[in-house]
């Protein structure tokens, strides 16, 4: 392997496993998490010393997609990994795609609902105070400030947000409920309940 750097601001790639899990840039550098410039991946097996050094243009663009899909599978369930209950999973990898669909690759740790649900609640909590809807502006200002994770926390505190937001989960929840119900009944007799 050639000389790299590891970016030690990146945090800690793997504490506590054997094999250290890198991602290269353009400049060479590892880092703990994908860079905005990455160009490959690097795995440190800490028992031996041995590396594998892969630049990603050494693959088919059809094996790059499969690794994507795989990965994007991954970073889905590692995003609702401790979630309770099946609406919880839906509304954390919700979360993270929104996350992701907007270029936040370091935000899949991030906590609380997603951009689009947020975004409702903001309209409803609008339409309510003001009767009216808001225009598109709006909206796309709040859909910006809600990129910063500090500032769509603290918007979640607002009576207001909190009340909206309370209730579009709640009808999330009963429109997942009449689902569940539906594919219930269309099932053949549950010999459980029998």
């Amino acid at each position: 392997m050639a000389n790299v750097e590891t970016v030690e601001s990146e945090g800690k790639a793997t504490s506590g496993r054997s094999v250290e899990n890198l991602y290269k840039d353009k400049a060479g550098k590892l880092h703990a998490r994908p860079p905005q410039d990455l160009t490959g991946i690097v795995k440190k097996f800490k028992d031996t010393g041995d590396t594998l050094d892969r630049d990603l243009s050494a693959f088919p663009e059809h094996i790059l997609l499969s690794l994507a899909a795989f990965g994007l599978h991954q970073v889905l369930q590692n995003a609702y990994g401790a979630a309770k209950d099946t609406a919880e999973k839906i509304e954390l990898a919700e979360g993270r795609l929104e996350n992701l669909e907007a270029g936040n690759w370091s935000s899949d740790r991030q906590s609380g609902p997603g951009t689009s649900i947020l975004i409702a609640a903001f309209i409803r909590a609008y339409e309510t105070k003001n009767g009216k809807t808001p225009t598109d502006d709006w909206v796309a200002q709040k859909r910006e400030q809600m990129a910063d994770e500090a500032v769509a926390k603290e918007a979640q505190k607002r009576p207001a947000i909190a009340a909206a937001l309370a209730a579009i989960k709640a009808e999330r929840a009963q429109e997942r409920a009449a689902k569940l119900a539906k594919a219930s009944d269309d099932a053949d007799s549950d010999d459980f309940l029998d």
